[in-house]
This record gives structure tokens, C-alpha cells and sequence, in this order.
């Protein structure tokens, strides 16, 4: 059912649905056994696979995150700061000559590089919305 509904959702960093598509072929079935117990397949028995749908985390989720795709469509997202986060990891674990700098550090320094600027702030503001 999920699948068929398209209860599919891309979060940026994740794809979701598998659970959706079970947690939504449950409650049909649910429905549908209850409606053979009664005998009754009306639109008005069969409703209550929307209800529990509603009630799910299902439509829960999807209305919490429907404005994800938006930030897969800033190229910064896909780009820019998946590229930071590495640089920042790397220089966090590289081993090399010398002493390491503390952690925080290394961390503050990266962020006031990349991080720093009026488009990261843009996009903080924007992913507050999901």
C-alpha cells in the first residue's frame, strides 16, 4: 500500500519509505479484516485505513518533513557541505608530524571558515522548517 500511495520521502540525508510501505500494508489489512468481520466493504468501513493512516507516524512524518526535497535543491546541500564536514573530519583524525590541535579547535576553525557567511545562514533558516 505504501509504495502504491507513494508514501515515499526523501529526507537529504536518507531515503525513507520501507516502513511506510509496511506500517501502511498493515493498517490496509487491518481494514480489510475488519470489514470481512463485519461483511461490510463500504467507503464508510473502508475509512478507517485513513484513519489509521492519519494517526500513524506514516503522515505524521510526511507532513514534518515535506519541505526536505526544497533543501536538496540548494546545491550547497549536495555539494559544498559534505565536502566541509570531510575537510573537518579529516584534519580532526589525520595523524601526521607535530602535536594535535584540540579537537574543538579544529572544529571552531572550520566552522568560521565554511560556515561563517550569509548563504550558510540562509540555508540554517531555511532547514529550520524541516
Amino acid at each position: 500500500m505504501g509504495d502504491a500511495a507513494g508514501l515515499a520521502l526523501n529526507m537529504g540525508i536518507t531515503v525513507r519509505g520501507m516502513e511506510f510501505a509496511m506500517a501502511s500494508g498493515y493498517m490496509a489489512a487491518q481494514t480489510v479484516k475488519m470489514a470481512k468481520k463485519k461483511k461490510d466493504f463500504s467507503a464508510s468501513t473502508l475509512a478507517l485505513y485513513q484513519t489509521l493512516l492519519r494517526d500513524s507516524f506514516v503522515l505524521h512524518d510526511m507532513e514534518t518533513f515535506r519541505d526536505s526535497l526544497e533543501a536538496l535543491e540548494i546545491p550547497r546541500m549536495i555539494g559544498f557541505y559534505p565536502q566541509w564536514v570531510c575537510r573537518v573530519l579529516e584534519e580532526i583524525f589525520w595523524i601526521g608530524e607535530g602535536p594535535k590541535k584540540r579537537t574543538s579547535s579544529t572544529v571552531w576553525k572550520g566552522v568560521k571558515e565554511g560556515l561563517f557567511n550569509l548563504a550558510a545562514l540562509k540555508d540554517l533558516l531555511m532547514l529550520r522548517r524541516i
